[in-house]
């Protein structure tokens, strides 16, 4: 694949997402690029999500294809849809579609041209003294939830007709501490981050975002 066929704002994201682990790319419509610069901003720091793009770095393939690739990684409560817009960033990737749902509603150009996974492992996670099965359980509960992420929780009431104030929304970053500490009845993440997950225990109750209504990529 040519420099100029990336460029021009065709092939080029396939070579980002199919090295990508759970990719979404985000370009403004009327994007340009005026070299080969590519700038991929992340919404957080470079690790096991972001393997394959390090290795395609480190196995030259992006220079193979005429790329000079710069990996600018997030952290918590990092966007990544602003610095696309402002030309910060060539291409964004984040982990959810709440930003794109975000940007859209506020009438930003962006658009989703890759996913890794059709269906968003972003979940609400609880403990048995206090189970969130179900959509019936989301009522008069404290659900630990990250600022970025705190559109799910809207539309999913707003789809459902449930009144927001039944639920109080707790700001948290991943650290899964406040639902073993019984500050919040459920905390909002990735099932896939296993290693934040373990303090919570085996017996922790998962509940997809996709089964409470609402489709999301990842």
């Amino acid at each position: 694949m040519s420099r100029r066929r990336f460029l021009a704002g065709g092939g080029g994201v396939a070579i980002a997402g199919a090295f990508g682990g759970a990719v979404q790319l985000v370009l403004p419509d009327a994007a340009s690029a005026m070299g080969a610069k590519v700038v991929i901003k992340y919404d957080w720091l470079m690790s096991n999500g972001q393997i394959g793009d390090v290795v395609a770095a480190e196995r030259g393939l992006y220079e193979a294809a005429g790329l000079d690739v710069e990996f600018a990684p997030g952290g918590p409560n990092s966007a990544t849809v602003p610095p696309v817009i402002s030309g910060a960033a060539t291409l964004g990737q984040f982990s959810e579609t709440p930003q794109l749902f975000n940007a859209r509603a506020g009438g930003v150009p962006v658009r989703i041209l890759a996913c890794g996974y059709r269906t968003g492992p972003y979940a609400l996670t609880s403990r048995p003294e206090m189970p969130l099965r179900n959509l019936d359980d989301l009522q008069n509960v404290r659900v630990g939830i990250q600022p970025t992420a705190r559109f799910l929780i809207d539309a999913i009431a707003a789809k459902h007709g449930i009144p927001i104030e039944n639920i109080t929304v707790v700001p948290v970053g991943f650290d899964k501490s406040p639902l073993v500490a019984g500050e919040v009845d459920a905390i909002g993440g990735w099932i896939t981050n296993t290693q934040a997950l373990s303090v919570v225990g085996d017996d922790r109750i998962d509940l997809l975002v996709r089964d409470l209504g609402l489709e999301s990529y990842a």
